[in-house]
């Protein structure tokens, strides 16, 4: 994938950094305001509308910016709305999917004021949900959400409502939480992110070593600037290793195939499952049948042998984050407030071994019929970061899910490319 450096009229001495997929910028300048102070000289207030289509929900960013003459353009709000389920389940009724986020579009009009609403931008980006799905029925609902929001007085572009890329998934992210934490103009403090979502998982960061630049496939970094300064983020995508994803995967691995009396849903052995345990769970618009297996064997080694197989060789490590700060969100997070590992408000940092504590627990019980799959949740995400990105289970990992009250999604790096 090429990048170019291009310079932005708009916003002075800032960078824009343009891609065949997306734009990413311009966050050099940005800075993020809890109030105004006294003397502001404010231009105007500018407005991003960013529908983040997840596999398993749709959520809507709306974000507030400043341009000031004095300080530039200032994130000052953000709202944020999910419904589920996402976009993808619709794939058998694709006006379905496109009904299903008119409640966020109407919300979005409440929050912007209507003198705003014709210069707004609003972009719709599905991840990895939509990739997976056959191209046709992919196009279907993105046609359909194209015609509904057509209906509506945002401003829209030609590609409002797409498919992103995955790699634009983790460097959004990146820039995202970077940002937030002040760190973009430093590469020595800048953190590595790790996004688990339901169809696919990213990890990115901006490589300090030359063997990292020398060593990692070339299709895997990118080259751009930040405030000036040339340098490379590292980002790669991993499609179909997202949480939902690998749970299916590994509930089918101990399955052999077997049907419900009607023939119309698959049931799902295994020992990840408690043997008390039968549940009905939905992904990509198909039901099945979840259950232990008929033995009653249930425990974590057992669970663990059918994770660490479906890791394989497919997640690769690379040495310099070993030594490099992590930030993980998404399910990552979820994960670890179901199992008490931090608190749902504030976040936390843990180790990689309390993954592996909190897994062995989980696997260990009489089965909690409200979280049937933490067993198998927590064990994946024990192997995803021990044997897939290599990390050893002392390495601490940093649970963030807002930033200064500010959601840490990628979708405020997609609002500040539609801004610029």
């Amino acid at each position: 994938m090429q990048f170019t450096i291009l310079p932005t009229p708009v916003l002075s001495g800032l960078l824009l950094l343009v891609c065949t997929v997306t734009q990413v910028g311009p966050f050099s300048a940005m800075k993020k305001v809890v109030e105004l102070q006294d003397g502001d000289e404010v231009v105007q207030r500018s407005y991003a509308i960013v529908f983040d289509g997840g596999s398993t929900g749709t959520r809507v960013h709306v974000f507030t910016f400043l341009n000031s003459t004095e300080t530039g353009m200032t994130l000052l709000d953000e709202y944020f709305q999910e419904v589920k389920p996402g976009l993808s389940s619709y794939a058998d009724s694709p006006s379905k999917a496109a009904s299903s986020i008119v409640p966020l579009l109407e919300k979005a009009k409440t929050v912007i004021p209507a003198e705003r609403w014709h210069t707004t931008p609003l972009s719709v980006k599905a991840t990895a949900g939509l990739r997976l799905l056959p191209a046709h029925s992919a196009d279907a609902i993105l046609d359909e959400v194209n015609k509904k929001i057509k209906c509506y007085p945002f401003h829209l572009l030609n590609d409002s409502v797409s498919i992103m890329n995955g790699m634009d998934e983790g460097l959004f992210a990146w820039y995202t939480v970077n940002f937030l934490l002040g760190h973009l103009n430093n590469a020595s403090q800048s953190v590595v992110t790790l996004d688990l979502g339901g169809g696919s998982t990213q990890i990115t960061f901006q490589p300090l070593s030359l063997e990292t630049l020398v060593s990692v496939p070339k299709e895997d970094l990118v080259k751009l600037k930040i405030q000036e300064n040339p340098g490379y983020l590292y980002s790669h995508s991993y499609l179909g290793n997202g949480l939902m994803s690998a749970r299916l995967t590994i509930l089918q691995s101990s399955s052999s195939g077997e049907k419900s009396a009607d023939e119309k849903t698959e049931i799902l052995h295994s020992p990840c499952i408690h043997p008390l345990i039968q549940k009905s769970w939905q992904y990509g618009g198909i039901e099945y049948l979840i259950m232990g297996l008929r033995s009653g064997k249930y425990s974590f080694d057992a669970c663990y042998d059918r994770a660490k197989k479906f890791i394989g060789n497919k997640i690769h490590g690379v040495q310099e984050t070993s030594k490099r700060q992590l930030y993980a969100m998404s399910y990552y997070y979820d994960r670890a407030v179901d199992s008490g590992l931090i608190d749902k408000g504030d976040g936390g940092i843990i180790l990689v071994g309390d993954f592996f504590k909190a897994a062995k627990k989980a696997c260990s019980g009489d089965g909690n019929v409200d979280m049937p799959f933490l067993c198998l949740d927590l064990t994946y995400i024990s192997s995803l970061l021990h044997d897939g990105f290599q990390f050893d289970l002392n390495k601490e990992v940093t649970l963030v899910k807002k930033i200064n009250t500010y959601e840490t999604s990628w979708g405020l790096g997609a609002a500040f490319s539609l801004l610029a």
